[in-house]
């Protein structure tokens, strides 16, 4: 038998982890504390609150149509993860967390990724990422930060309106 007598070396073999288009999940910042993975897991949930309720009420007028981006994206949507019934429930919290969310510029990228993610729905983050022309761990970055961002504008919100109400019962 008669051995090939190559100067190359053999190729290398790299194993890599098949994408199956199924990481809608959000990951936690290896530097974050414990505190502060669960505090973003309890946003995550509220976030998905808010998808639910924006999805059932239809309040604020009729959903913006799909532009440029956006509609290409919207391909395959993940379900909404419904909290228990038809009809979300109609909570304070919920409202001035939408006003928080339409009080951002629309057009800022952060803004995107948190209205394709939550209320569009796209299943493949790793494509719509690079269709925004960022990676998928910068897509979990501003998504983080933006959740936390609004949820402290909405308890501004939040403590403006208890403050108002509060005024209106004493001038009674």
């Amino acid at each position: 038998m008669m051995q090939a007598t190559s100067t190359e070396p053999p190729p290398l073999k790299v194993a890599s982890v098949a994408d199956d288009g199924t990481d809608d999940f959000d990951e936690a910042q290896p530097q974050d504390p414990p505190s502060q993975q669960v505090e973003d897991g309890r946003l995550d949930e509220l976030c998905e609150h808010l998808a639910w309720w924006v999805h059932t009420r239809r309040l604020y007028g009729a959903p913006r149509g799909p532009v440029s981006l956006l509609g290409k994206l919207r391909g395959g949507m993940r379900p909404l993860r419904t909290p228990g019934g038809p009809d979300a429930a109609c909570r304070a919290d919920l409202a001035a967390l939408y006003i928080a969310l339409i009080a951002q510029p629309a057009d800022a990228l952060d803004r995107q990724v948190f209205e394709l993610h939550y209320l569009h729905r796209v299943t493949n983050v790793k494509a719509s990422a690079a269709q925004l022309q960022i990676g998928r761990q910068h897509w979990y970055t501003l998504l983080r930060a933006f959740r936390r961002r609004i949820f402290a504008a909405s308890r501004e919100i939040l403590a403006k309106n208890e403050d108002a109400a509060r005024a209106i019962t004493a001038a009674r």
